[in-house]
């Protein structure tokens, strides 16, 4: 996967859509188009590891920090959370949103969720709607589900040593398993 563009609105530090300014009536984003290395700097505090929560959560629908709930992701002055992530597999552009309304009791309501696969005029070609199959397309399209993703490409801090070391060693084959799709080799093996 590679991402192209990430619009973040009102996750953790992020309360106003983030990044560089749009052209032509777009929504702020940041572009990582052209860029085959990226280094994420800044004070602490400043949103480095939010950008990463937004890809996950855009992604996957749950935090890198606890594989769980919304509420902890909003900004809590936001009253909507909102992470945009087109991103190119295999040849294909899809784009992925997911947004989260708070009311005005505080209470922040299921999340909604939106996968679209886009043409090269920006046509949409294929779309998925609400959460779960959203999560079941992008666990497809990825090759990776939500925890396997999160130890092998996201690696939250202090979750290096578990995929090495502290794993069941039947879990951690299946995770790398997954990473190199090694099911795939094994089933054009057996039709060889």
């Amino acid at each position: 996967m590679r991402p192209i563009h990430l619009t973040i609105e009102g996750l953790r530090s992020f309360r106003t859509p983030a990044g560089q300014e749009g052209s032509a009536g777009r929504k702020p984003t940041i572009d990582f188009i052209g860029r085959d290395h990226i280094a994420i700097i800044g004070d602490t505090g400043a949103g480095k590891s939010s950008i990463l929560e937004a890809i996950t959560y855009a992604l996957y629908g749950q935090t890198t920090f606890t594989a769980q709930g919304n509420q902890e992701l909003m900004n809590d002055t936001s009253m909507h959370l909102r992470a945009v992530l087109r991103f190119r597999v295999s040849g294909e552009t899809w784009e992925v949103a997911r947004a989260l309304k708070r009311d005005g009791h505080g209470k922040v309501s299921p999340a909604g969720a939106q996968l679209r696969r886009i043409g090269e005029r920006d046509e949409t070609i294929e779309q998925v709607e609400q959460v779960k199959p959203v999560n079941e397309r992008i666990k497809k399209i990825l090759g990776l589900d939500s925890d396997a993703f999160l130890r092998t490409v996201v690696l939250p801090q202090g979750r290096f040593a578990r995929l090495l070391v502290e794993d069941k060693p039947s879990e951690r084959s299946a995770i790398l398993r997954q990473v190199w799709r090694t099911d795939e080799l094994e089933a054009a093996g057996e039709l060889a």
